[in-house]
């Protein structure tokens, strides 16, 4: 907390110094303020413990859910767990391996077709 203030002015008298309380608000702020706001967080979330949804946050701010999403959560949806994702999958690379033997027949007719006509001249 003690800095070496270099302000000078010898009219009034004023030459450098060792001084405290540098930036004293600042400080007060991360050491005293924001220790108490996470001493109550970690108090809010025992007091809760994953179960209860707090109905007030304490700040205004992103929505931070307390707890990862299970089978009785509302928010649950595992995609991957359903039979039709897989199928769903599948099928889509049917369609995908498809439209590339499509275009791979389409493109040798036409090179086959090409150099039948330049046979031909």
């Amino acid at each position: 907390m003690n800095y070496y203030a270099l302000e000078v002015n010898t009219k009034e008298g004023i030459y450098p110094k060792m001084e405290k309380g540098f930036h004293e608000a600042d400080v007060n702020f991360w050491f005293i303020n924001m220790t108490a706001f996470d001493r109550e967080v970690t108090r809010r979330k025992k007091l809760f413990n994953d179960s209860i949804w707090p109905r007030y946050p304490m700040h205004p701010g992103p929505v931070i859910f307390p707890h990862q999403p299970t089978e009785a959560s509302p928010f649950y949806y595992d995609v991957s767990a359903q039979w039709w994702f897989y199928v769903l999958i599948v099928v889509v690379a049917m369609i995908l391996f498809y439209i590339i033997y499509l275009l791979k027949r389409r493109f040798l007719k036409q090179r086959s077709l090409s150099e039948t006509s330049l046979l031909l001249k």
